[in-house]
């Protein structure tokens, strides 16, 4: 399972220090409607993007549908991925099946009108039934799509887990490519989809948190450090005591004291995402480490023990008891 960091911030000055992310990772996620004013050919100049790193084009589907952001018209979506990514992903209409899959469709056909093309993944939306998930990602397993993203999975977040187990299986047993899950956010989340087989996910968690001022501890832990950046009340004040910090990453190095975090500077910000992110990325090392020496089931086994959510995503993902697992995955 690959992490693909969700990197975008309006601020210069937290972006030039987010741009740090791209040492340690070959791929990037950004939204169209977070970009889509800047030349596409100049977009990796622009935000200091190597050459060397693989960036995801997102369609904005999620913004788009919940209103975030106003209407696009796929041929413009994809002339702009084209334009500069390794990665699109189909324009979706989070909830409406029908229209998701026209939107996929078109894209695919209109991708074979250009001499190179991104790799394409087809957004698989759900309408609330799990047999109309089912029968769009099989139209898509027989196209030539590269892959199956799974979109608007944020409203499942880290306490529907079991709601998010049924909709990965769902989408595993429909198709044979590589799975993409869009917008994850819990930890626990990450457990759900490594027993899922999904292949790749983004997350934007990391910087989301830094912003309220979250505090990302080992194993998904958290604490508030400070209010929320550019609050101008202090009704939710929630501030942690000054002192050193519990961490030896390059952020808490640069920083050294809790303080740091707490001042009202975009600097600060970025560096509490960066120190966010290395937490997540050691959760992702771990995840893989473990699948890839045969003891995941123990390590889902621990982290299930402390997390009711993730105990009652068991059933859809092939797990009987918690004393079942000790022998390791059950078949699915």
């Amino acid at each position: 399972m690959r992490f693909v960091p969700s990197l975008w911030d309006r601020a210069s000055e937290r972006r030039n220090i987010l741009q740090r992310i791209f040492e340690e990772t070959g791929d990037a996620l950004l939204s169209y409607a977070h970009v889509r004013r800047i030349d596409p050919r100049g977009l990796r100049e622009k935000l200091s993007i190597p050459k060397t790193v693989n960036l995801w084009i997102d369609s904005s589907g999620f913004q788009i549908g919940n209103m975030i952001t106003g209407r696009s018209n796929i041929f413009d979506v994809y002339e702009f991925q084209n334009s500069c990514s390794q990665f699109a992903i189909s324009l979706d209409i989070p909830g409406d099946v029908q229209e998701t899959y026209r939107n996929a469709i078109l894209t695919l056909a209109y991708s074979k009108g250009f001499a190179m093309s991104p790799k394409i993944y087809a957004v698989a939306t759900s309408d609330g039934s799990f047999d109309h998930l089912r029968d769009l990602v099989q139209k898509y397993d027989a196209l030539d799509f590269d892959g199956i993203a799974v979109g608007a999975l944020i409203p499942y977040g880290s306490l529907r887990l079991e709601q998010l187990a049924l909709l990965l299986t769902t989408v595993g047993r429909a198709t044979s490519k590589p799975i993409h899950a869009l917008g994850i956010g819990g930890y626990d989340a990450l457990y759900v989809l490594a027993a899922a087989g999904v292949a790749t996910f983004d997350s934007s968690k990391f910087l989301v948190g830094a912003k309220w001022r979250i505090y990302h501890l080992p194993r998904g832990g958290m604490i508030y450090v400070g209010d929320h950046y550019g609050s101008k009340t202090t009704i939710r004040r929630r501030q942690t005591r000054a002192g050193d910090l519990p961490c030896l990453c390059p952020a808490c190095l640069f920083a050294k004291r809790i303080e740091f975090f707490q001042e009202p500077k975009a600097e600060s910000v970025a560096m509490l995402a960066l120190h966010n992110y290395y937490m997540m990325k050691n959760e992702v090392q771990l995840i893989k480490l473990a699948m890839d020496e045969g003891w995941f089931h123990y390590l889902f086994l621990d982290r299930a023990k402390k997390s009711p959510g993730l105990r009652r995503a068991m059933g859809p993902l092939g797990f009987r008891s918690l004393r079942k697992m000790r022998n390791g995955f059950l078949s699915k």
